[in-house]
């Protein structure tokens, strides 16, 4: 299967597997309890571990086409634009003492 589930939702499903398994196990009476509690369990260590989820997977959630640019790997503006002012700015940056930081400042803009 196809990881669906980041690394945050990964750790939630884990805690509230664990936490399902030990309701089960500790405070459920009924055998119908305890068997909804344990599936419960299981598929949220499940999909915790293995990172995938059946159900997000058959409703198209959670992945991360490419028509959805990943934030780490986005650029604002055009790549011109983007370059063009990286290169105008000075290596020390416009926050030099005096009249040379204000001329590198105007220079910038």
């Amino acid at each position: 299967m196809k990881k669906n589930v980041g690394a945050v939702e990964s750790y939630f499903r884990i805690g509230l597997g664990v936490l399902s398994g030990v309701a089960a196990l500790r405070f459920a009476k009924s055998p119908f309890a305890k068997g909804v509690l344990g599936v419960a369990a299981l598929s949220g260590l499940q999909s915790g571990i293995m990172r995938s989820c059946a159900v997000k997977q058959f409703f198209g959630l959670g992945d991360k086409s490419p028509a959805t640019p990943d934030v780490a790997t986005s650029t604002l503006g055009s790549s011109s634009h983007s370059s063009d002012l990286v290169a105008s700015v000075p290596a020390d940056g416009p926050f030099r003492a005096g009249a040379e930081g204000k001329r590198a400042a105007e220079a910038a803009l």
